[in-house]
């Protein structure tokens, strides 16, 4: 639990930067989102939840407990529907096991120590792609998908 905490600390703190973004709530090895909170402005961290603040001043709790993963997204409208691009690519880490899941195939992956030092690279030309972590610390996973390259933080 700890563990978590510490992980939701350092990815929040990361993202201070979330005002006008929607967080997606992510279950173990789940594909899709399980939840989505909408315009997010603010995050704030308890001892067993995550407290979420929305631009029309709505709060939104959300327990440790029911999720796995978390990511952010800029709001903005493109059309009808959402591109393929913003369907896109999603990164896990549980315990240094690094999963990848993708729309597209996935190119090139490349791994990042934060001084940036490239410590990875991999072509794996599949939608689904996993490797390990050996050591502690925080990564960039740049990951190049279809036409497009997203860049993730990943704490061991």
């Amino acid at each position: 639990m700890k563990t978590k905490l510490f992980a939701v600390a350092i990815a929040a703190i990361s993202c201070l930067s979330a005002s006008g973004k929607d967080v997606y709530f992510f279950a173990e090895n789940a594909s899709e989102a399980t939840k989505c909170v909408e315009s997010v402005t603010s995050i704030l961290i308890g001892a067993d939840k995550l407290t979420l603040k929305t631009a029309n001043a709505t709060s939104t709790d959300v327990a440790y407990t029911d999720f796995a993963a978390f990511s952010f997204k800029n709001r903005r409208t493109s059309g009808v529907g959402a591109t393929k691009a913003d369907q896109g690519t999603r990164v896990t880490c549980n315990g240094g096991n690094v999963a990848i899941a993708s729309t597209d195939d996935i190119s090139a992956v490349e791994v990042y120590a934060v001084n940036g030092t490239k410590v990875a690279a991999f072509a794996p030309a599949s939608s689904n792609f996993r490797f390990t972590i050996d050591d502690g610390g925080m990564y960039i996973v740049k990951v190049k998908a279809g036409d497009g390259e997203k860049i993730f933080k990943v704490i061991k």
